[in-house]
């Protein structure tokens, strides 16, 4: 199984518009002028010229943070006559140690007199380093790429929130002299909101609660995967730059909200922003909040208010922003340590240990290596056979311990998925959340494969101080998607991913009115459901039992044994995936509203394996959807 990314604004795209220029004008000046408007786009982007091939890597904003992905902008210009591939390494020269990144890189084919821009994205594990490393048609460069490296996992300076360009300074300004005033007189929420440990998760500490980044690119320039800004806390926008960005990076901030983020939409002072402008067609919900229109977006939310108002906001009201919004992001910001990760998705319940077997082996080996062999030995007048006969019984024995354990466990890996997925049956969009634990007998030799919008985080180590208690290091591909080479399974050690999906899907339930007034699903979601429950828009409920994929059934209504009072977001804010799923599996119940569907799924889920070649995949998935009637 191989990643299959989906092109953004900056997900590999190419353009022959240098070569275009360059033949109108007929002039090799306007060409290497092009050039340079292109790659001045950033103050710290490193670029260098390799003869006809022209590289620069752009960091994001250089802010620190502890979770999502930081996505670094590659260009790559072909001014020759040929086709080249470029492969970029970052970092060229690495001192990690401990749970880190070692190495990611990616390959890109440029034709002649044209040039491509994509993403290198780091997964929230720190990676330290300097420059990147070049490589062209398998020829490594002798100069490096310079590039300076993002704070990410290895540091806390509070919580980021990007905020763009058009957004008044005075906003920034009056938040800065708030958390400034609110490090100063030591106020314990920084510490009690967001810091310590807590359940087996661990959490950063900062004297600084939140800090405003404000965004290196405008709006319109800005990534269209949602990745990018998953490690930002919150966003910031102005109204009029979301209603002009193009369509990939609005679609990429309404996945980044719907899979749990925050998106302000900063409007007009001189008019009252109205909640929904921007994505009236998504799943949406009414949350109350004390400082402005707010909807649930998914598993998110937004926020809409004007800049008199933020402007306006004293020092009390600004930390309370932040602990309001601290408190619906929870899920988010989870990591769990890797004894809290087995507990709560054991791969090693399995495992036995052969004791007795063991002790029988180890045993009978010290018997026929030490008194058996010398007594044989010396009735046989061959004493210095032991130089020998000692190595070969160890190597026998040692032989025989792996194919018994090869034999009681095998040589293919295993894996559990938890996840639960909201689908909007409207928009087509499905977030899913959830997480994979892995056990392998011997470690994998292609390492696991996830496309390049989906959000993988470790769940191992300390994700406040650079994992620097052991572990190991790792290394990954982008070239298609995201190939986790080495370092993220390895033998007889259980790995597990927290996954955050965002994608759009064709499949769905087909739910229709019968004349008895009963409804008939048709299951259009490709996978087998084991239970469902539909509620209609006047709160009635209709059961039904399993339904295999393509099949159909028909319910009456019956009364709901219980009401929901909290929204799908809060939900997932309070419990997080694996504990939502747990509980909506007691009781469908409890997590339905008007207009939704809860099912629970038959071994299935939307989430891909990640591995090939698994002896086994138990899969637990819960799918929450949004149906209208007569859609």
């Amino acid at each position: 199984m191989k990643g299959t990314g989906k092109p953004g604004v900056f997900g590999l795209r190419s353009t022959r518009f240098f070569g275009v220029l360059a033949g109108r004008t007929g002039s090799l000046k306007a060409w290497s002028v092009a050039v340079l408007v292109a790659f001045s786009v950033h103050a710290a982007a490193g670029t260098q010229n390799y003869g006809s091939v022209t590289v620069s890597l752009e960091p994001p904003t250089d802010v620190a943070s502890l979770h999502g992905y930081v996505v670094y902008r590659l260009t790559v210009a072909n001014r020759g006559t040929q086709p080249r591939t470029v492969t970029v390494s970052l970092p060229a020269e690495s001192w990690n140690y401990g749970d880190s990144i070692r190495r990611i890189s990616k390959s890109v084919r440029v034709e002649p007199q044209s040039a491509a821009v994509t993403e290198m994205l780091q997964p929230p594990l720190p990676m330290n380093g300097n420059d990147a490393t070049v490589t062209i048609d398998g020829a490594v460069q002798e100069d490096r790429l310079p590039v300076a490296l993002v704070s990410h996992v290895d540091s806390y300076d509070g919580l980021p929130i990007l905020v763009s360009r058009g957004i008044d300074g005075r906003v920034r300004t009056n938040f800065e002299t708030a958390m400034t005033e609110v490090s100063e007189r030591g106020s314990s929420s920084a510490y009690t909101s967001h810091g310590g440990y807590r359940g087996g998760r661990h959490w950063g500490y900062s004297d600084t609660l939140a800090r405003m980044a404000r965004a290196e690119w405008p709006v319109s320039e800005w990534s269209g995967n949602w990745l990018a800004y998953s490690r930002y806390f919150a966003v910031m926008v102005g109204e009029d730059e979301l209603r002009s960005a193009p369509a990939p990076v609005d679609a990429a901030l309404r996945d980044y909200a719907a899979a749990g983020g925050i998106v302000v939409v900063v409007g007009d002072n001189n008019r009252r922003p109205e909640p929904g402008v921007a994505w009236a067609a998504g799943w949406t919900y009414r949350v109350g909040d004390q400082d402005g229109d707010a909807l649930g977006f998914g598993a998110g939310r937004v926020f809409h208010t004007a800049e008199s108002v933020l402007t306006g906001f004293d020092t009390d009201r600004w930390e309370a922003w932040v602990h309001s919004r601290i408190r619906s992001t929870d899920h988010r910001r989870q990591r769990l340590d890797a004894s809290s990760a087995e507990s709560q998705l054991p791969m090693l319940e399995t495992v036995r240990v052969p004791t007795r077997s063991l002790l029988f082996i180890m045993l009978l080996f010290t018997l026929l290596i030490g008194p058996v062999n010398i007594v044989a030995l010396t009735l046989l007048k061959k004493r210095m056979w032991l130089l020998w006969t000692v190595p070969t019984i160890a190597s026998i024995f040692a032989g025989g311990v792996l194919a018994y354990s090869v034999l009681s466990e095998g040589v293919r890996p295993r894996a559990k998925t938890v996840a639960v997925t909201l689908l909007d049956q409207d928009t087509r969009q499905a977030v899913t959340l959830g997480m994979t634990g892995y056990y392998a007998p011997l470690t994998p030799g292609e390492g696991l494969w996830y496309d390049d919008r989906t959000e993988v985080t470790p769940q191992s180590g300390d994700a406040s101080y650079g994992y620097s208690g052991g572990g190991r290091t790792r290394t990954m591909d982008l070239t298609n998607g995201q190939h986790l080479s080495s370092g993220w399974v390895i033998a007889r050690v259980p790995a597990h991913f927290a996954l955050r999906q965002v994608e759009t899907r064709r499949e769905r339930l087909d739910i229709s009115r019968n004349d008895d007034g009963g409804l008939t699903v048709v299951n259009g979601l490709g996978l087998p459901i084991k239970r469902l429950i539909v509620v209609d828009a006047d709160r009635r409920a209709y059961r039904f039992d399993a339904v295999a994929a393509g099949g159909s059934t028909t319910a009456s209504a019956t009364e709901l044994n219980a009401t929901a009072h909290t929204s799908l977001h809060e939900q997932l804010a309070q419990r997080g995936a694996l504990e939502f799923v747990n509980m909506a599996r007691k009781d469908l119940d409890d997590f339905v509203f008007p207009g939704t569907y809860v099912a629970e799924l038959d071994n299935a889920s939307f989430l891909e394996s990640g591995l090939d070649n698994l002896v086994s995949h138990d899969v637990t998935g819960v799918v929450v959807g949004r149906w209208t009637e007569g859609e």
